[in-house]
């Protein structure tokens, strides 16, 4: 059996992404010091978030930070702890475009692919991809605009948006008040994402552990939400993550499926050096049979098949168009 405690500290912070302050707690020493300049960058960071949602908030576009600062400081008590690459947010469809006009008037450039200037391009981009990517290189910093959490949900969108906004609580930071999911959503929705990635970065693991030993959760409101989520085979593979990598603590309160493969899958990436500069037609056809068995149901599979080719057509072909 693997373990979080198997991997060098040099292989959790570097490949699987966690900050010298988490290895430290870990492995219970303060071994690890953090730089003057790794310091300095996420603290530059957190005057960059704090600089865009001033911005969306006062050309009145409501937004949920996703991850990044807002992350740590809920499960760290401090929002340097928590390492990250990118500052997602989360804004309504109909504020993509305001959005994307602000961020553009601060620098940001879209990275790969844009939202396509004629209306119906639009539509079918918002309809089948859920965010796209901004880079500023002074500030050394991406932004991923999400006008919703995933690129194919499990149930329909306006399903989603519904148990989002139901799900909702607000924080208090840097003398301003965010809307953040609530313990539960937050909960699911990490372990979403990470299963979605197949938990090829310890780091994401590692949030849900420590929110796990928070014990702040209501398993009676996670357990309607995750069903509503269709989330059970996701939430097995969490557990069995969990009971490989952190097999002391706690897991999530759940009737475990089982997910042979998905389970194999996640371990293999997990161990893979780092995900390659270019993926071979098998390692994407790899990928897609993961995200097919992550849910149960014909539809499902049917529109992520759908999603995964407009996606591909439109990010080779249809830059900025």
């Amino acid at each position: 059996m693997a373990s979080v405690y198997s991997f060098s500290r040099d292989q959790l912070l570097g490949r699987h992404g966690l900050s010298a302050r988490q290895v430290n707690a870990l492995f219970e020493t303060e071994g690890l010091v953090e730089s003057r300049e790794n310091k300095a960058r996420e603290l530059n960071k957190i005057a960059e978030f704090l600089r865009i949602g001033d911005l969306l908030q006062s050309h009145k576009i409501n937004f949920i930070p996703l991850k990044g600062p807002i992350l740590s400081y809920r499960i760290y008590g401090d929002a340097t702890v928590r390492k990250y690459c990118d500052l997602d947010v989360l804004v309504e469809p109909v504020f993509v475009l305001k959005a994307k006009e602000l961020l553009s008037g601060i620098g940001y450039e879209p990275v790969g692919y844009t939202l396509p200037e004629n209306k119906t391009g639009q539509r079918i981009v918002l309809s089948h991809v859920h965010h796209i990517l901004f880079t500023h290189n002074l500030h050394e910093l991406r932004v991923e605009l999400h006008w919703r959490l995933f690129q194919t949900p499990p149930v329909g969108i306006s399903k989603l948006s519904g148990l989002v906004d139901r799900n909702l609580s607000e924080i208090l930071f840097a003398d301003r008040s965010f809307r953040v999911f609530n313990n539960e959503l937050e909960l699911l929705y990490l372990l979403l994402h990470g299963s979605i990635h197949n938990w090829r970065r310890l780091k994401w693991l590692t949030d849900v552990y420590e929110l796990l030993n928070k014990d702040e959760i209501d398993w009676a409101k996670f357990n309607i939400l995750a069903n509503e989520l269709r989330a059970g085979r996701l939430i097995s593979l969490t557990n069995f993550m969990l009971s490989e990598y952190f097999p002391s603590g706690p897991s999530i309160p759940w009737k475990n499926e089982k997910t042979p493969f998905l389970n194999s899958y996640a371990i293999r990436k997990v161990s893979e050096p780092d995900e390659p500069e270019h993926e071979t037609v098998e390692m994407k056809m790899s990928r897609l049979r993961f995200s097919l068995h992550s849910y149960p149901g014909l539809g499902y599979k049917l529109r992520r098949i759908g999603t995964a080719v407009i996606f591909y057509v439109y990010h080779l072909g249809g830059k900025s168009k």
